[in-house]
């Protein structure tokens, strides 16, 4: 259709009611169609052919017409607002008017700007997600640089990150009080966009933590980042030497978070105010240790487990202050994690995140001890769940492990497994559908690492669930 239509055109093969009205009677013919308790959230889209098709004929239309490009403009938005549910292709939209003659652009550009209060046009180039809205800021930014910033500033409250441009422009002609100001109101739209921001500023907590949550990536940040930068170099220019530290954690902390020695150097080197430095040490320490430490896994063994009652609790805390704190070292860190392991309950129901904690130790120090073969793949897959365990930090945080870690610390954590196991293996009793491929599994683990106590519950397994017999099936499927 698409690519015959100019042809239609020229032969007058025109819809008697023309192009838009017969998709408004369509649209009203699907909606009657649709089952009243379906309901219509996201709008029917018509596609890019559609689209296209659409705009094309109503270009076609005015042309032959001798109406300009704004008349054009004018005719696409009432049948945008005709629309119930239906609505055009916002990439095709913007790709068509940008293909159109410069001198068409100019003039729709032109009658937008001239119409843009008016009930057609204010909501349509008023929302920042608006295809009119992109395509006509696109539009300024390559005629009227000013009046785009403008708009630019008007637009904040919705997109925070539009005052970006216009603090970048403020600091090119260094007008620093002015960028500062514009800074404030950017922040604010910010804050107002994420709960966990409402009280921030730069001495209290580091952005980078409350911003990226579980997910990392530098590029999905970039606009956080640049109002960081924007905002050192405002400082600087306005010989605000404390704020120009601060920020620069603030910075650093985005490109090295996971990396620890850079971030131990970055607190070591630059100065500021000790409860400043107390609060972006805690902010960041707190973040990585939350990065690394598994999810307490409440389904994965339906046993209800409990949370442990202090948030400071788990190794990876005790490891990063035994490395900034000089009097604490190596000794502090290994007598910590002796005393957590002789003191970790052998009850599945009460260790709580203490089982996730002990699981990411042990799959670290596997790792580090790369001479030692792994002997014990079912314990490594079902319990400790390797596969599972990855954080952005996991180089550094073994390193520092490495060099903090009792020689013994290995032989400890494994001493604990082979001494608990047994009372972790789901029992029989709970199961789902008469499904034992977890409790089979479970046991081929215990077999690995504790073969004595293996014996001993499969004894009593055979006593008590001897009738069980698709448990036994799914042993016998194991190997045991």
């Amino acid at each position: 259709m698409r690519s015959h239509l100019p042809s239609a055109f020229e032969h007058g093969l025109d819809p008697q009611q023309g192009f838009a009205t017969e998709l408004i009677e369509a649209e009203t013919d699907i909606r009657a169609g649709i089952p009243e308790w379906i309901e219509i959230v996201d709008g029917i889209g018509l596609g890019t052919h559609v689209t296209h098709c659409l705009l094309a004929w109503e270009w076609l239309t005015m042309k032959a017409q001798a109406q300009d490009a704004f008349a054009f403009a004018q005719q696409v938005r009432e049948i945008e607002t005709g629309f119930s549910y239906m609505a055009l292709d916002d990439d095709e939209l913007i790709g068509f008017l940008w293909e159109l003659p410069q001198a068409d652009q100019a003039c729709i550009v032109e009658g937008l700007t001239a119409n843009k209060g008016t009930r057609l046009w204010n909501l349509a180039l008023g929302k920042t997600h608006s295809p009119w809205h992109l395509y006509y800021m696109e539009k300024l930014n390559e005629s009227s640089p000013e009046e785009y910033l403008n708009n630019l500033r008007e637009t904040i409250p919705q997109q925070w990150s539009n005052g970006l441009p216009i603090i970048e422009n403020l600091l090119k002609t260094g007008s620093y009080t002015k960028a500062m100001e514009m800074v404030q109101v950017t922040l604010k739209s910010l804050q107002t966009k994420n709960d966990r921001l409402q009280d921030w500023t730069p001495e209290t907590s580091l952005l980078v933590t409350l911003v990226s949550g579980y997910a990392y990536d530098q590029q999905s940040f970039y606009h956080e980042k640049t109002l960081l930068d924007y905002w050192q170099k405002i400082a600087e220019g306005l010989g605000k030497a404390k704020q120009v530290n601060v920020l620069e954690i603030q910075n650093l902390a985005f490109d090295y978070c996971f990396d620890w020695s850079k971030m131990f150097e970055t607190f070591a080197n630059i100065s500021v105010a000790k409860k400043t430095h107390r609060a972006l040490f805690q902010s960041w320490r707190d973040y990585v240790v939350k990065r690394a430490t598994p999810y307490l896994s409440y389904g994965y063994s339906g046993y209800g487990l409990t949370t442990s009652t202090s948030p400071e609790s788990g190794w990876i805390h005790w490891l990063l202050d035994s490395i900034v704190e000089a009097k604490k070292g190596a000794p502090w860190f290994q007598k910590k994690v002796t005393k957590w392991l002789g003191g970790l309950s052998g009850d599945r129901r009460t260790l709580g995140e203490d089982f996730e904690r002990l699981r990411l130790l042990t799959h670290d120090l596997q790792k580090i001890q790369a001479e030692q073969p792994q002997l014990t793949p079912t314990f490594d897959e079902v319990v400790i769940r390797k596969h599972e365990l990855s954080a952005p930090d996991d180089a550094s945080r073994r390193s520092y492990l490495q060099r903090f870690a009792s020689k013994d610390l290995w032989i400890q954590v494994m001493d604990y497994w082979r001494a608990n196991l047994h009372q972790f293996v789901p029992d029989p009793l709970d199961v789902h559908k008469s499904d034992y491929t977890r409790h089979a599994q479970w046991m081929l683990a215990l077999k690995e690492i504790a073969p004595r106590d293996y014996g001993t519950l499969l004894a009593t397994w055979k006593s008590e669930h001897h009738r069980r017999s698709n448990l036994w099936k799914a042993m016998a499927k194991a190997g045991l």
